[in-house]
């Protein structure tokens, strides 16, 4: 009985909507992208950390130059990477 009530709940929690399931772009501001900075110098080194480091560059460059839309893109994409 305990199989059949497991197999169920994963059925459902692979039914939901993809909607559902997507990330939402974080606020581009210096303390995100601060606060994100600091999880990423936390890190073990490895490509994860490097793919991370280099969305940080990117965020604060968009930034600087006011294209917030990309920067919360880089923040996003640096974020996933500490996950």
């Amino acid at each position: 009985m305990l199989k059949i009530a497991s197999l169920a709940a994963a059925i459902v929690m692979m039914a939901q909507p993809l909607a559902a399931q997507t990330l939402e772009k974080p606020e581009c501001t210096k303390a995100n992208i601060a606060s994100t900075e600091e999880k990423v110098v936390k890190m073990k080194d490895g490509r994860n950390k490097e793919t991370a480091a280099s969305e940080i560059a990117i965020a604060k460059g968009m930034l600087a130059k006011g294209q917030i839309d990309d920067c919360q893109t880089a923040l996003l994409k640096a974020s996933v990477q500490t996950k």
